[in-house]
C-alpha cells in the first residue's frame, strides 16, 4: 500500500509508515473490525450458563439410565454404566441435532414435549406425536369403560405406531438434513453421529 501522506510503499502490516511515520489507517481499522468481532460478554455469559446446564442435565440423565439398568434389568453396575454411556451418547447427539435446527435442545428432557420437538425436526410437524398419545388413552378409556372391541382396536394401531415410528423417524430424519434417509435407517449408528457433530449438514 501507500502512505497517504508521502506516498511511499510499503507492507499493509505495518502501524507507522516507515519514511514519514505517518500513521497506517488501514491497519487500525482492520484492529478496530477484529475487536468489534469479539463475542460480547452477555454472549459469554449466557454460552457459559448454557453450557453448564447441557453438562448438569445429561449428568442427572446418565445416573438415571444407570439406575434404571441395575433395577430393572438387574444388571452390574459395569454393565450398566456401558450401556448407559451409549444411550446416552445418542441422546446428546439429538440435543446437538435440535439445535442445529434451531429447536430448544434442552426441551427434550421434557415428557410429551420431547417427543413433540423430535417429530417437527424429522418430519417437519410436531402434531404428529400426538397420534400415539392419544391412541394410548383412548385405550385407556375403553378398557374402564369395558368396551372391548375399541379397546383392541386402540391397542393394535397404538402398537404399530410403536413399530413404525423408530425406522420413519430415522428415515425421515437424516433427509432433513440432506442424507439418504435409506442409509440413516440401516447405518444410524454412525450417520447420526456424524450428522450432529459435523458442520458439513444444514437442516433443510
Amino acid at each position: 500500500m501507500k502512505c497517504t501522506k508521502c506516498n511511499n510503499e510499503y507492507e499493509n502490516f505495518y502501524t507507522n509508515c516507515p519514511k514519514c511515520g505517518c500513521i497506517n489507517s488501514m491497519y487500525i481499522q482492520n484492529i478496530s473490525q477484529n475487536v468489534n468481532d469479539l463475542p460480547s460478554n452477555n454472549v459469554l455469559k449466557k454460552n457459559t450458563i448454557e453450557i453448564i446446564l447441557f453438562v448438569f442435565l445429561n449428568i442427572i440423565s446418565f445416573a438415571f439410565l444407570v439406575f434404571l439398568f441395575m433395577k430393572r434389568s438387574n444388571l452390574n453396575l459395569i454393565f450398566s454404566i456401558i450401556f448407559s454411556v451409549i444411550l446416552e451418547f445418542y441422546f446428546i447427539c439429538l440435543q446437538f441435532l435440535l439445535k442445529r435446527a434451531y429447536l430448544p435442545w434442552w426441551c427434550i428432557f421434557i415428557p410429551f414435549v420431547n417427543s413433540w420437538l423430535l417429530c417437527k425436526l424429522a418430519f417437519k410437524n410436531g402434531s404428529l406425536s400426538l397420534i400415539p398419545i392419544v391412541l394410548f388413552f383412548l385405550s385407556l378409556l375403553s378398557f374402564y369403560l369395558n368396551v372391548a372391541l375399541f379397546y383392541f382396536i386402540f391397542v393394535r394401531l397404538l402398537t404399530i405406531c410403536v413399530i413404525l415410528y423408530p425406522p420413519f423417524f430415522l428415515f425421515f430424519l437424516g433427509k432433513s438434513f440432506g442424507r439418504s434417509g435409506i442409509l440413516t435407517l440401516l447405518f444410524s449408528f454412525v450417520i447420526i453421529p456424524t450428522i450432529a457433530f459435523s458442520k458439513k449438514y444444514k437442516y433443510i
